[in-house]
């Protein structure tokens, strides 16, 4: 579960519920661009008959040959910007709270509320859902205190006023710390360390802007990998490929998009003949299959 903004009277509200609890809007739920092209362009049960192909061909071909094969694509320069423009899309729409694919797989969402309760319900069965975990840390901010050491940590509104979930930081931005007031809503990446005396703390935080950035260069790295292997361990890596292989193939050559990235959504969303998406979607699929670029876990597109 996470917050975002309504977008009738601006007001904070859970992603899960049905309308605005303010102003009782609908709640619409934002999307990032693999979701929306999952949406328009292929829909569902196309997306996962993808998938499904893909894994079968890739099992099929390990079977009738054990031996290790190294497979190599080099994405074309048209290629490699919308792959580079869909990650950073995916990084903005995982700090919005936007649904994404590219983050999202990656982590564990939790608000600081719905950890202490679980907690005050079953210490044990709490440790064993979130110790060890890197979690997406959201709450409202009860308490900032410096620390015996000088180190600072935030405290989150749990669901009582005397205790609530402690964050400390791996390299604490102290003019930032500084800036923050109580009553705000805080998101952190942390470690979940545990609890102490009924407490659920959280060490080695993170704002949720910079873990992005630095996630963001490792999951180009692991496209890079794929790439050049034809397998990931990551579920949505070969989304991501599949994305940018896809729109290569959509959006013309002289396109505003490939001098101004910001001008890529509006030429994501100008009018496709279904001629066009079905002959983008084989395309992306043949160069994929000829490749021999796997997809070994179809799950992360039942998400979209």
């Amino acid at each position: 579960m996470a917050l975002i903004t309504c977008k009738e009277c601006k007001k904070q509200v859970s992603d899960s519920a049905g309308s605005c609890p303010s102003c009782g809007a609908k709640v619409r739920k934002p999307l990032s661009v693999i979701h929306w092209a999952g949406i328009i362009f292929f829909g569902i049960p196309v997306l996962l008959l993808f998938f499904s192909m893909m894994g079968t061909d890739s099992t099929s071909q390990g079977a009738s040959d054990s031996s290790p094969v190294a497979y190599k694509y080099q994405l074309s320069s048209k290629e490699n910007h919308l792959l580079n423009w869909i990650i950073d899309d995916e990084e903005k729409a995982f700090v919005d709270g936007a649904q994404n694919i590219a983050f999202d797989t990656r982590i564990v969402k939790v608000t600081a509320r719905e950890v202490a309760k679980k907690y005050a319900d079953n210490e044990v069965a709490a440790d064993q859902e979130y110790k060890g975990k890197t979690v997406l840390l959201e709450g409202i901010v009860q308490d900032i205190q410096s620390g015996i050491r000088d180190e600072p940590s935030l405290v989150f509104k749990g669901i009582n006023m005397f205790m609530g979930p402690q964050a400390r930081f791996k390299a604490p931005d102290i003019q930032r710390i500084a800036a923050i007031r109580k009553g705000e809503k805080q998101k952190l990446v942390c470690v979940a360390a545990g609890e102490a005396i009924g407490n659920a703390f959280f060490k080695d935080c993170v704002f949720l802007d910079v873990y992005a950035a630095e996630m963001k260069t490792k999951i180009r790295s692991d496209v890079d990998q794929y790439l050049n292997s034809g397998n990931s361990d990551d579920k949505a890596t070969p989304i991501l490929v599949m994305s940018a292989l896809m729109y290569a193939r959509m959006v013309p050559d002289d396109s505003p998009c490939f001098s101004d990235t910001r001008k890529c959504t509006q030429a994501f969303e100008a009018k496709v003949s279904e001629k066009d998406r079905e002959n983008a979607s084989r395309q992306a699929f043949d160069l994929m299959k000829s490749k021999g670029l796997s997809v070994p876990d179809i799950s992360a597109s039942k998400r979209m």
